[in-house]
């Protein structure tokens, strides 16, 4: 059995005292990357001022999940909204982010052409909790967002962090209509169903390329009977429908067996390491089911990642949510 507490203060020493250095790490790699656009400047001021551009860059190999990259993007439309700038979003990754999500309530979709490089006018912007909520942007620019970390911006300063994550949100984003036919699709009405989350990683087998290790066999069956007796416990407890969320295969095979919904699990990936359009479609409509979710739940261990992902389709759909500690 992994020690909880040995792990729970490793965890605390990475996040804590390896901050410092993170974001000096940060501001680094961010400077060598923004210095690659210095020769497509010119002397000529921008025909676009007062616009803040987030741009997803396929040369920025650093971007997080679904999740953080919104609360990156909703982080920088703040700002930019504070500023009196116009928020513009372009995707010159190509992944087809404008077919999952489409503007709410004002347009936000630029193309890449509306980029302009001027000495006189252009600005680069690296996002981070570290800006500040009062971050002042000098008037008559043209801001370039291509480097971000998933801050929460209202989070990491002391904010009323859910209701503005919760407003931004549906200000800014909503599911496409080509979203919203899959979504259909699967028969769930919205709060008509309670969503639970586990976030396994590598614990039950390789899911993705990180420093999280695969558990001995003896610790994964204990893990995934903690799990399962949870899962038990709350389909019993529960009058709508349970629907279950996770990123291991092997763990969504196992409670197969239990009373609950599962959707289907072959395109289950995280969207920092994979791009075709099947993955791509899963992550987001695991994300637009949580949020129209009557209730969200999230099994919590040590072994265990405490995912943002579930937790912010929550707020984002004004959903409460509670963890189950396993």
């Amino acid at each position: 059995m992994v020690n909880k507490h040995i792990l729970r203060i490793r965890r605390k020493m990475y996040y804590v005292l390896g901050g410092n250095i993170r974001n000096l790490f940060f501001r680094l790699r961010n400077g060598i990357f923004y210095i690659g656009y210095l020769p497509k400047f010119n002397l000529r001021k921008a025909g676009r001022t007062n616009v803040f551009y987030f741009i997803i860059d396929p040369r920025f190999k650093h971007h997080p999940g679904l999740a953080d990259r919104l609360k990156a993007m909703l982080g920088c439309y703040y700002i930019a909204k504070s500023n009196g700038y116009d928020f513009k979003i372009i995707d010159k990754q190509g992944n087809g982010f404008t077919e999952y999500m489409v503007p709410s309530k004002k347009s936000w979709i630029a193309d890449p052409s509306e980029i302009e490089y001027s000495c006189r006018s252009t600005r680069f912007f690296s996002y981070s909790a570290q800006c500040g909520i009062d971050y002042k942007l000098s008037p008559d620019k043209q801001y370039h967002c291509c480097c971000y970390q998933g801050d929460d911006l209202f989070y990491k300063n002391g904010l009323e962090y859910i209701e503005n994550f919760h407003s931004l949100y549906t200000e800014v984003f909503r599911p496409s209509n080509y979203m919203a036919g899959i979504i259909a699709e699967t028969g769930l009405k919205e709060k008509e169903y309670v969503a639970v989350h586990a976030r396994f990683i590598n614990a039950l087998e390789a899911f993705e390329s990180s420093r999280y290790p695969t558990l001995p066999k003896e610790e994964q069956d204990a893990l995934i009977k903690r799990c399962l007796n949870a899962l038990e416990k709350l389909c019993r407890e529960n009058t709508l429908p349970v629907v279950m969320f996770s990123d291991s295969k092997r763990f969504l095979d196992k409670a197969s067996s239990l009373p609950l919904v599962i959707l289907d699990t072959k395109n289950i990936s995280h969207m920092s390491f994979v791009s075709d359009k099947d993955s791509l479609t899963k992550t987001y409509l695991d994300f637009f089911l949580i949020t129209r979710a009557a209730k969200v739940y999230r099994l919590c261990a040590p072994e265990l990642r405490a995912t943002n992902f579930s937790l912010y389709a929550a707020y984002a759909g004004g959903t409460e949510a509670e963890d189950i500690e396993v």
